[in-house]
C-alpha cells in the first residue's frame, strides 16, 4: 500500500461509496464536488427506487435485468458494511411499488409476466445465499400478477391493462443522504473539497493534473496518480479531454419532480410505476410524502453534447424557474389524477430537476431504444484514470467495491 491519496471526482451516491470503501481498506482520499456537500444533486433529486430489474422488461437480453438485481440484492449489505453501524432499513423504505400496465404499453401485460418469470427464476436462484437481502427484507417473490378489481380503490376505472403487485421498494433520499454523509464525515483519511468546479484534466509524468475553480472564483490544481471519475453528466466530458471519448451515443436528458404531502383520503396509497414507456412513477411513504414524476411534464430538455447547458445548472441545484416549477406541477398532477383520482389535492412542496445520463439516441417511446437496457455499464480503468459508469444509483455501491479494487491494482 502506497501513501498517495487517491482523488475521486463526484460526490454522488458513487462517489462517496467509493470513498468509503477506500477509506475502509486504509487509503488516503480526496473527494472533490462543485455542491456544498454530498448527495446534492443526481443521488437526491430521483425517486430513490432500488430496482428489481422490473422496468427494463423491454430488454430481450434479460442483462439489465439481471445486473439490476444484482446491485439490488447487493445494496443494503455494502452500505451496512461502509456505513460501520446497523441500518434501520425499514425507516427509508418507501411503500411496495404497484406496476399498473398502461394503454401503450411497449410489452403487454402477459409480455410482462413472462418476463418478470424469468427474473423470478434468476432470483430464485440467488436465494440459495443466505447472506442476501432486499433492503432488509427477503420476499419471496419478486412480483405476481393482480386481479384488476385490487387496482380500483387507487385507479380510475379502466385506466390500466393489468396490474402486478411486487416487492420492489424506493429510498427516502433525504434520510439516506443523511445516513451516508454522517459515515463520510466519520471516516478516517477522507479529505473533503465542496463547492471546487472540476475544469480539466491532463495526464502528467506521474499521473494526472486536475484544474477548476471554486464558487468564489479561485483557482486550483491537484496532482494524484490514481483519480476515479464518479461524476454524473461531467463523466463524459473529462473523460473526452484525455481522449477517452465515447464511441457510441448518450444522451443527457433534464427530468423534474414533483415532492408533496398527500390529502388525508390517500394517505394509505401504495407506490406505483406506470409500465412500460414515457409515463411516470408515484412513490409514497408513511409519512404521508409523496413523490411524482409524469414523464412528458417533467422531461423538459435533451442534450446530446458532452457537456450539459449551462442553465441546468439552476433547477439541478434545487433553483428552478417559478414559471416551470408552476407549468411542471400543475401538468403533472393533471395527468396523473387522470389515473389516480384525488392526486390533484396533494400540497406541493419542491419541484426541481435532476439530470438523466445514459447511452441511445431515441426516446424511451421507441421499443428499440438502448434507453431500456443499462447493463453496459459500470467501472473501467486506463492508466490510472478510472470512470464510473453507474448506470443507475441502485449499482452505485456495487460499481463502487469493484472502482475501489481496480483502484488498489492501479497502484492507490
Amino acid at each position: 500500500m502506497t501513501n498517495e491519496s487517491v482523488v475521486i471526482l463526484g460526490a454522488g451516491i458513487a462517489g462517496v461509496c467509493t470513498a468509503l470503501e477506500l477509506a475502509r481498506r486504509g487509503r488516503r482520499v480526496t473527494i472533490i464536488d462543485q455542491a456544498p456537500d454530498c448527495l446534492l444533486r443526481a443521488s437526491f433529486r430521483a425517486e430513490g427506487k432500488i430496482h428489481l430489474g422490473l422496468v427494463y422488461a423491454n430488454d430481450p437480453s434479460l442483462r439489465t435485468l439481471e445486473l439490476m438485481l444484482e446491485g439490488a440484492l447487493n445494496f443494503d449489505r455494502i452500505v451496512g458494511r461502509l456505513v460501520g453501524e446497523p441500518v434501520a432499513w425499514d425507516r427509508l423504505r418507501s411503500s411496495p411499488f404497484l406496476y399498473a400496465v398502461l394503454p401503450g404499453s411497449l410489452c403487454s401485460a402477459d409480455e410482462l409476466a413472462s418476463t418478470y418469470a424469468a427474473l423470478q427464476g434468476q432470483y430464485e436462484s440467488r436465494l440459495e445465499s443466505d447472506s442476501l437481502t432486499y433492503l432488509g427484507t427477503r420476499p419471496r417473490t419478486l412480483s405476481w400478477h393482480l386481479p384488476e378489481y385490487e387496482a380500483h380503490e387507487w385507479l380510475a376505472p379502466e385506466a390500466t391493462n393489468g396490474i402486478f403487485g411486487t416487492a420492489e421498494l424506493a429510498l427516502d433520499l433525504g434520510e439516506f443522504r443523511r445516513l451516508l454523509q454522517g459515515a463520510l464525515e466519520r471516516a478516517d483519511g477522507v479529505e473533503r473539497r465542496w463547492r471546487h468546479r472540476i475544469e480539466s484534466v491532463e495526464r502528467t509524468a506521474s499521473g494526472h493534473r486536475l484544474e477548476g475553480r471554486t464558487w468564489e472564483g479561485e483557482a486550483w490544481s491537484l496532482d494524484a496518480a490514481v483519480v476515479i471519475n464518479c461524476l454524473w453528466e461531467d463523466r463524459l466530458r473529462l473523460d473526452a479531454q484525455l481522449g477517452l471519448a465515447p464511441h457510441r451515443p448518450w444522451v443527457h436528458r433534464l427530468k423534474y419532480r414533483v415532492l408533496g404531502r398527500l390529502p388525508s383520503a390517500l394517505l394509505n396509497l401504495p407506490s406505483f410505476t406506470f409500465v412500460l414507456g414515457p409515463f411516470g412513477d408515484i412513490v409514497t411513504w408513511p409519512s404521508g410524502r409523496v413523490y411524482l414524476s409524469w414523464y412528458p411534464a417533467c422531461l423538459r430538455e435533451w442534450c446530446s453534447e458532452l457537456e450539459v447547458p449551462e442553465d441546468w445548472q439552476a433547477p439541478c441545484g434545487g433553483e428552478p424557474e417559478s414559471a416551470v416549477v408552476q407549468e411542471v406541477a400543475a401538468d403533472t398532477l393533471s395527468e396523473l389524477s387522470r389515473i389516480t383520482p384525488g392526486l390533484s389535492a396533494i400540497t406541493v412542496e419542491t419541484v426541481d430537476a435532476g439530470i438523466i445520463t445514459a447511452w441511445g439516441a431515441t426516446d424511451v417511446d421507441d421499443p428499440e431504444s438502448t434507453l431500456h437496457q443499462r447493463h453496459e455499464v459500470g467501472p473501467w480503468v486506463e492508466d490510472g484514470w478510472i470512470s464510473v459508469d453507474t448506470g443507475k444509483l441502485t449499482l452505485a455501491p456495487l460499481f463502487a467495491e469493484r472502482a475501489a479494487a481496480l483502484a488498489i491494482e492501479a497502484g492507490a
